[in-house]
């Protein structure tokens, strides 16, 4: 996935690519170039806030050098204990 400048759609780049730089040359945000959707079965099976946020990352991180090392970056991100709930069942 690129990120684009909200100023200027040609400019793109990576994930670590805007973090690193922080602005757009312009100045301007970087934004995700397109939004990921997801349903509840995407998640089936994860049990842990790191194993969640990495599937919630990963398409943002599509093609970047830390694709590969989501899982262990969202492992050592939280340091400190973070309660699952679950949703409420539709009426």
């Amino acid at each position: 996935m690129h990120f684009t400048s909200t100023a200027d759609p040609s400019i793109q780049v990576t994930a670590s690519e805007a973090m690193s730089r922080g602005l757009a040359p312009n100045g301007r945000l970087f934004v995700p170039s397109t939004f990921p959707r997801f349903s509840p079965e995407d998640f089936d099976g994860l049990d842990t806030i790191a194993e969640i946020g990495a599937r919630l990352l990963r398409p943002f991180f599509e093609g970047d050098p830390l694709q590969d090392g989501l899982l262990e970056i969202c492992e050592e991100a939280p340091d400190f204990e973070i309660p699952l709930a679950g949703l409420p069942e539709d009426p």
